[in-house]
């Protein structure tokens, strides 16, 4: 660790040709770059740079900082000039302020009220209540899938077994698979089945039933258990994390309008709301 620090500290000083290296006033901080009186110190460099960082990417990161610090501070310089309405800026700072703090009490509210279960009923649910939501722009297919090794001696077997679609069969291809997909709630698109191999035939996959293509050291093995057109409904565990997603979203704004209507309502109780326009 000290020795990459040591790196970027003889990188900075190779970068910064135009500037003397000169520390600040407790002599521990060396400023590494200045601009109309403007300090970037060495500490400030450091934070933005891990010490995990190779020595070449160090110098890449230190040279792109420095250069984009200098561009903002003249920049800034060159802003300062201006006359500028005050107030305005004034105005626009405090709602900046406001906003963030609405912002992080939200996210606290959020983090300690927000119920992120959600349960196979509440999926099922939702999906159907917005189901069109989810028209599918290609087609998809429910498929189990396995590249083996084996000789021929053993293919037929092997060809017996996926046919029959018995659970310890499949469970066997796992074992001796080089990998394979046997989880029957995936579905993939066209495009993901021809990374295993672009030797399916897509319209053989538009029914039921198994294909199996050769490479020069491998069988892959293919089995269509259903396929849903364009246009059709995406299945459901093919959007369940986008599912998840909107359901926790909904909460949120729903969770979020309740404290609202909480507070309103305390406030009103308690007199701290008056209105003086009809």
């Amino acid at each position: 660790m000290y020795a990459i620090r040591y790196a970027i500290l003889a990188v900075i000083g190779t970068i910064i040709i135009s500037c003397k290296r000169t520390v600040s006033k407790d002599n521990t901080d060396p400023i590494v770059a200045s601009v109309y009186r403007v300090n970037l110190y060495q500490s400030e460099l450091n934070s933005i740079i891990h010490p995990a960082v190779n020595k070449r990417d160090s110098a890449a990161l230190a040279k792109a900082y420095i250069d984009q610090w200098v561009k903002d501070q003249i920049l800034m310089s060159k802003a300062s000039s201006f006359s500028v309405d005050n107030q305005r800026i004034n105005r626009l700072v405090e709602d900046y302020k406001k906003k963030l703090i609405k912002f992080e009490y939200e996210n606290q509210i959020i983090a300690e009220r927000l119920d992120t279960v959600v349960s196979d009923l509440a999926l099922k649910s939702f999906y159907k209540e917005n189901k069109e939501q989810f028209i599918l722009s290609e087609p998809l297919y429910n498929i189990q899938i396995a590249e083996i090794i084996a000789d021929k001696s053993e293919l037929k077997k092997l060809y017996t077994q996926w046919g029959k679609d018995d659970a310890k069969d499949l469970a066997n291809f796992s074992k001796i698979s080089l990998k394979s997909s046997l989880d029957t709630t995936v579905w993939m698109t066209w495009q993901e089945i021809e990374a295993w191999s672009d030797k399916f035939s897509e319209r053989k996959a538009q029914r039921v039933g198994d294909q199996r293509v050769r490479t020069e050291n491998s069988e892959i093995f293919l089995k269509v258990r259903e396929s849903r057109p364009i246009k059709d409904f995406s299945p459901l565990p093919y959007v369940t994390i986008q599912l998840k997603q909107m359901i926790l979203h909904k909460r949120k704004l729903d969770l979020l309008e309740r404290r609202k209507d909480e507070l309103y309502n305390r406030a009103l109780e308690s007199n701290e709301i008056k209105i003086f326009v009809e």
